[in-house]
């Protein structure tokens, strides 16, 4: 009760309309939430998680991406039993790595330098839209099943047939890379396409052959979970994509890695890529040395990851960039700023060279080509690997065998 400017009467202070009810109405979504979240706590944490990892949405730095992997593969070559403790590479005094994109060519090979190639190829999900008709007009949606999970259409099924004529075997590989350009790293074998010189073809730009790859050692794929703000799905594109390859050359598909998950894919990547270096390094110098190009031993090229072998991603394609980048892949090394979601054809082929001046090197900055002249700066040398990255975009073809 309070005065009323010198007024005996009291008077009450009322309370402003609507507020009563705001307070009820908060009270009833946080009781209802509450029940909510006890009856589906599943569901509840899974949109959790999902806010959470938006919201912590990883960056990532090509440079330092690269840096990551200079630094894994030089921690491995300290297990190296029989690299000189002089010749072992020191983590101190480390200058950040700049990008690169210079590759090494084997054929310029002196058999003091330990070369090691390994690519990754990165490709989009099969074709996913449905067509039809609603009161005369043309909408697309996404093609589903009874329960809202995602499958490919019956294009993007004849696009996955049509990916297993991509990979061929190791020793028909390494004679389509003799045959073709070289054994250089970035050189894409090709083959003849149906529609080389069909005059009858009205595909424009219609391409005359398609790229031939070594089976991938290892195949990964998007995990299928897709948790979703509004209801939680399954999205199957990426598996069933990539799964005619895996049946066909007997390989596992691993589907571990989700959506933001590209850190720790590259992560395992890098791993393999360095445990494989230091393996092949401790090979050569048990075996006294010899040739000391790839892997030392005469093994078809593919075979092996770090002689030429694939390591084959499918992935979503607004996360492609972000995948590029996790492997240490951007702009200066080859990789585009953005997969468009019209395009269903281009995959990104990653190139990773490594090279490693052994014990009884004497390069100098003119005695080997395949390095740039700017990378060979000094005549004392420097037996610390070094890793360099180039990619390019290779259109599969289908499209327009379809055209």
């Amino acid at each position: 009760l309070l005065p009323n400017d010198g007024n005996p009467t009291p008077v009450c202070k009322r309370r402003k309309p609507g507020s009563v009810g705001a307070i009820l109405a908060v009270s009833t979504f946080a009781a209802l939430a509450v029940v909510y979240a006890a009856l589906h706590p599943k569901e509840v944490v899974d949109r959790h998680l999902m806010r959470r990892r938006r919201s912590k949405a990883q960056k990532f730095s090509p440079g330092r991406q690269l840096d990551k992997l200079q630094h894994m593969t030089d921690k491995a070559l300290t297990s190296v039993t029989d690299l000189p403790k002089e010749y072992r590479p020191s983590h101190e005094g480390q200058t950040k790595l700049k990008k690169r994109s210079v590759l090494m060519d084997d054929e310029d090979d002196d058999g003091s330098s330990f070369h090691c190639t390994s690519q990754l190829l990165i490709m989009r999900h099969c074709d996913k839209e449905v067509k039809f008709k609603v009161n005369g007009k043309t909408r697309k949606t996404d093609n589903r099943d009874f329960f809202g999970n995602r499958h490919c259409t019956a294009k993007g099924e004849r696009r996955s047939e049509y990916i297993t004529t991509l990979f061929v075997e190791p020793e028909e590989y390494d004679n389509l890379k003799a045959a073709g350009s070289g054994r250089a790293p970035t050189a894409v074998p090709m083959l003849s396409s149906p529609l080389a010189g069909d005059s009858s073809s009205d595909a424009p730009g219609a391409a005359d052959a398609k790229p031939q790859f070594p089976v991938p050692l290892r195949i990964y794929a998007l995990s299928a979970e897709r948790p979703h703000r509004k209801k939680f799905h399954l999205n199957f594109r990426e598996i069933e994509t990539i799964t005619p390859v895996a049946s066909k050359f007997g390989i596992a598909v691993d589907d571990e890695y989700g959506v933001n998950d590209e850190g720790d894919l590259a992560g395992r990547f890098f791993s393999d890529l360095s445990n494989r270096v230091a393996g092949d390094v401790d090979r050569v110098l048990s075996d006294g040395g010899g040739s000391a190009s790839s892997t030392g031993d005469d093994s078809p090229l593919g075979s092996q990851l770090c002689n030429g072998g694939l390591t084959l991603v499918n992935w979503k394609h607004s996360q492609i960039p972000v995948l590029a980048k996790a492997l240490g892949c951007g702009r200066d090394e080859g990789c585009p700023k953005k997969y468009h979601g019209h395009d269903f054809d281009s995959m990104w082929l990653l190139t990773y060279s490594y090279s490693l001046r052994l014990p009884g090197s004497s390069l100098s900055g003119d005695d080997e080509e395949g390095i740039s002249s700017r990378k060979v700066r000094k005549k004392t040398p420097n037996y610390n690997g070094e890793w360099f990255l180039s990619a390019q975009v290779v259109r599969e073809g289908f499209d327009v065998e379809e055209a």
